[in-house]
């Protein structure tokens, strides 16, 4: 497999996750989101591959990471959720920046966005549940 094939593949499947997740405003909203987050995974794959020959030990990390935030999300678990894709982010970034395994500014936008997804975590309020707890108003 090219490496111009890992990008369109990691660029489909990231684009599925996002339209699912985008979606489910107006539709069955466990479904949608089970879905997108599901499909980040074979994204977070593709991109631990790459990842591997240069950093192994973070590609491993942020390959678990992303699995873990993908199941997190799934969950509808607001707090773990933040965290995980925090960390999932901050080691995919980092490991950009400073091998050249995607473009370095991918790299520094990723962990500017894990900064954001950390303090996300830190500010949410510490009887929301779930997302969906936050869409209806409950918590």
């Amino acid at each position: 497999m090219s490496e111009r094939e890992d990008r369109v593949k990691a660029v489909v499947w990231s684009a599925l996750a996002a339209a699912a997740l985008i979606g489910h405003g107006w539709l069955p909203y466990a479904l949608f989101a089970a879905l997108g987050h599901a499909l980040l995974l074979p994204a977070a794959v593709l991109l631990h591959v790459r990842g591997a020959p240069r950093r192994d030990r973070g590609a491993v990390l942020a390959t678990a990471a992303a699995t873990a935030a993908a199941v997190a999300g799934m969950a509808d678990l607001v707090v773990p959720l933040c965290v995980l894709t925090g960390m999932w982010w901050w080691t995919l970034g980092k490991m950009c920046a400073e091998t050249g395994i995607l473009p370095r500014a991918f790299g520094l936008v990723t962990m500017a966005g894990a900064v954001l997804a950390l303090a996300a975590a830190a500010v949410a309020p510490t009887d929301l549940l779930t997302i969906s707890h936050a869409r209806i108003g409950i918590g």
